[in-house]
């Protein structure tokens, strides 16, 4: 039980907490343990060879599961080698995670199977002695069963992690078989054997490699193909271990815990993400629209909310934001102490919600607490994570939806927290449709188009939306603020949000099946989307028809124009978006790309938005009639970017500042910027990432590719120092906003060294390699730094280091070359 629960945390790591994913992990390991007790009857070993036979069986099994335990280190890399084309077929991608899972637990839980009837012939006196032989050892089994699920699941995991108590499962194997070599074999065999096993159970750690925290944490059943991106896998020739450790090496929390694995990712740009079982769950930007506004929604549709439920606290944004209406109570239902524990990374963006005194942190789940708490509250908030994981669906369910019913107050509002993405537009209507089935008057509300939907109703009657906001004022103070920094200032504008009032919403959710505890579909369902690569629950163009199919909100409070050019407002920022978006749209001749090409008006609206080298070409080509493929790769993309950029700023510039469509317009800046950067254009390059940076103020990304542009535009070391100055004065900007922002750090350096000024740019790589002390960047400028000042041993030092870690890198290749 010891290895059962340590190989289904580190297989499901790598192939994600589906449904589908347990059942392969627990039927390989029972298909060993079968095979091992066939197998064993078979050796015909009687009398003295028996106790040998234990011995290897017992042997085998630790030996086996400490290669099992290496091979599970490294499933990361060969997921992501699998899947970093793209995900296949499900029903190939589920063939290939059993083969896998047999491949690692085979060997050891064969020799595990076997030790039953051999022991069982051991113990036994002859035929008449099976029956009492076999009791023993099933009761004796039966203990230990139990001893090791719970003392597994609740002491080894937490205090050892997946790869220690992997090892510690394997070490006992190769005890136990010490055990009986020095008890039952002959005392010539039985001794050096013992010691030796002994020895080997004393090594077991060393034996197995260890597991970087890189690839326990990395989640390549979602993530491999940006991975595979950047390695070797799309040619790149980057080492993928070097890739992951580039991804995930600032990481300022991460544990395993008695259900899960957490940690806390920070990237370049400042970005905090917050990892469960290697699935990113919540972040502190690009996730931001819809944890606030799920704490905003449904308190702003109460006329007076006093006792609040949040069911989830992940980063605790959703509970900052209900808190920010001052509710006497506020109650957040958190399963996992890890998340508790995470939480604390993320104090920045939360307000240190934890902290006030009306806010109290229940560690327990969310169901059972409303299924058997009494007290009634004014709001529950729902927000468990994707209904793919499994154990997550009976959060979708008729009966939770009822428990939740159940402790609304009269009056109350129940809100669900729905991902569309990782859903079927028939599993999203079927959720849609068992929230209904308990309350009929729900509305659907959309803080992040394609991504993110919020099920919205009151406990009793229809949800008349305007109605509800016009009974309250609008929020001022704290809960404004919060609202603010997500794009939201008026009622319009949160009603803007609003996809399906509580007739549209009706007839979308339609006639059929519900979501119940005895019929948990999602669960088998969703990892075929998640996971397989079928479509999301929406298009930009059924989101467009849905929207035109109901009439503006309008009530008493409600400004009709304003209501107009939110809508029109939010339908250029989904445009916008689409035009961003790797989908069929996005390759040259796909039905948005082929919708603008064909209009010349749009085309020429678009020229002054087209990266400047390709600018004149693409005119001089749509003169004589040519398609703009006729012209260079990548042109096709770049119309698509100029669209995206020319709409969604005509939408900021119209006061439409939601913030998923001003993150998309800094994106769509940075995208061309790059562009521009790798055409040499440093200026324009310059410009849009400065462009970026006023959107994104807390990116550290966008002053260091302006600094990293302007150094170019300056020529480098002895260029031109006015640009150079303002190169430094970029890179000091960008580690204002993070601190530990490794490429900033190092470009830190390389800039000082361009102005003459060797000590401080030797100080400031050193400073990068405090903080990273693997940074290959960071070597390489500072090796250039040594050679410059002849500073040769050093420098060779320097370059032999890193290439130990990149050793195909080009740059280190040629200053290897000037030694």
């Amino acid at each position: 039980m010891l290895h059962q629960v340590g190989w289904t945390r580190a297989l499901l790591l790598s192939f994600g907490s589906s449904v589908h994913a347990f059942t392969l992990v627990l039927s390989s390991f029972i298909l060993g343990l079968g095979l091992g007790g066939l197998a064993a009857p078979l050796a015909r070993a009687p009398g003295a060879r028996l106790p040998a036979f234990l011995v290897a069986a017992e042997a085998a099994a630790g030996l086996g599961g400490l290669l099992a335990a290496a091979r599970a280190g490294d499933l990361p890399l060969e997921v992501i080698r699998f899947l970093g084309g793209g995900p296949p077929e499900y029903a190939a991608l589920l063939r290939w995670e059993a083969g896998r899972a047999l491949a690692i637990v085979l060997i050891p839980t064969a020799a595990m199977g076997a030790v039953f009837p051999l022991l069982v012939a051991a113990l036994a006196r002859g035929a008449s002695g099976a029956s009492a032989a076999v009791g023993r050892v099933t009761l004796v089994n039966t203990l230990g069963v139990l001893a090791g699920s719970l003392g597994g699941g609740l002491l080894l995991l937490p205090a050892l992690g997946t790869r220690g108590t992997l090892v510690a499962a394997s070490a006992l194997n190769l005890l136990l078989a010490a055990g009986v070599a020095a008890a039952a074999l002959p005392r010539r065999a039985g001794i050096p054997a013992a010691a030796l096993l002994a020895v080997l159970a004393a090594a077991a750690p060393a034996l197995a490699p260890p597991w970087p925290l890189h690839r326990v944490h990395c989640g390549p059943f979602l993530y491999a193909s940006r991975y595979a991106e950047g390695a070797g896998v799309s040619g790149s020739g980057r080492d993928l271990d070097r890739v992951l450790r580039d991804l995930h090496w600032d990481m300022p929390f991460s544990v395993e815990g008695r259900s899960l694995a957490a940690a806390v990712l920070r990237a370049p740009d400042g970005n905090a993400y917050l990892r469960i079982n290697g699935k990113t769950d919540a972040s502190s930007v690009e996730d931001m629209d819809t944890q606030t506004l799920a704490g905003h929604v449904p308190l702003l549709l109460h006329p007076a909310p006093r006792r609040v439920m949040v069911v989830g606290l992940a980063t605790g944004v959703t509970a900052a934001a209900a808190a920010s209406h001052r509710p006497e109570a506020l109650d957040v239902a958190e399963i996992s102490p890890e998340v508790r524990e995470a939480e604390r990374e993320f104090r920045g963006i939360n307000g240190d919600v934890t902290a006030r005194p009306f806010v109290h942190v229940l560690l327990e789940d969310g169901r059972t607490h409303l299924e058997h708490a009494s007290a009634l509250y004014d709001v529950v908030i729902s927000e468990p994570t994707n209904p793919w994981i499994a154990g997550v669906s009976d959060l979708f369910t008729v009966e939770y939806f009822r428990a939740v019913r159940a402790r609304l107050a009269p009056g109350g509002i129940a809100a669900v927290w729905v991902q569309a993405y990782g859903l079927t537009r028939e599993d999203f209507r079927l959720a849609l449709r068992s929230f209904r089935e308990v309350f009929p008057g729900a509305a659907v509300f959309e803080p992040s188009p394609w991504q993110d939907y919020l099920l919205v109703a009151p406990r009793d009657g229809v949800l008349d939306a305007p109605a509800a906001l016009a009974a309250r004022p609008w929020p001022s103070g704290e809960a404004a603020g919060s609202l603010g920094s997500v794009g939201i200032r008026s009622r319009e504008e949160l009603l803007g949000l609003l996809l399906l009032d509580a007739g549209a919403a009706a007839a979308f959710a339609g006639e059929g099946e519900l979501h119940t505890d005895d019929r948990l579909q999602l669960e088998f369902r969703a990892p075929r989307r998640a996971l397989g690569g079928e479509g999301g629950a929406f298009s930009r163009e059924e989101i467009e028809a849905l929207r035109r199919e109901q009439p503006l909100p309008a009530g008493a409070g409600v400004d009709g124009a304003a209501m107009e050019g939110v809508r029109t407002g939010r339908g250029m920022a989904l445009e916008a978006l689409a035009c961003q978006r790797g989908s069929r749209d996005g390759r040259l001749g796909g039905p948005l790309l082929r919708g603008i090409v064909d209009d010349p008006g749009r085309m020429e609206a678009l020229l002054p938005e087209i990266p400047r080298h390709m600018r004149e070409p693409l005119a001089a080509s749509l003169r004589a009639g040519l398609p703009p493929s006729a012209v260079e790769e990548g042109t096709g993309e770049a119309i698509l970017l100029a669209r995206a950029i020319l709409l969604a700023r005509t939408a900021y510039d119209a006061g439409r500042r939601e913030l998923w469509s001003v993150n998309n317009l800094a994106r769509a800046y940075f995208a061309r910027g790059q562009i521009a950067l790798a055409a040499g254009a440093g200026r324009d390059a310059a410009e849009d990432f400065r462009r970026a940076g006023l959107l994104q103020p807390w990116n550290a990304m966008a002053p260091h590719l302006e600094s990293h542009a302007l150094y170019r535009l300056a020529g480098g070391a002895g260029g031109d120092a006015r640009l150079l100055e303002a190169a430094l004065s970029l890179a000091d900007e960008a580690l204002s906003r993070n601190p530990r922002c490794e490429p900033a750090l190092a470009h830190r350096g390389r800039v000082l060294g361009a102005l003459g000024r060797p000590a401080e740019a030797e100080a400031a790589l050193g400073r990068a390699l405090e903080v990273r002390p693997d940074s290959v960047e960071a070597m390489a400028v500072l090796a250039g730094q040594y050679l410059a000042a002849k500073r040769t041993a050093e420098a060779r030092a320097l370059l032999d280091r890193a290439l130990a870690l990149e050793p195909g890198d080009p740059v280190l290749a040629a200053l290897a070359r000037r030694l």
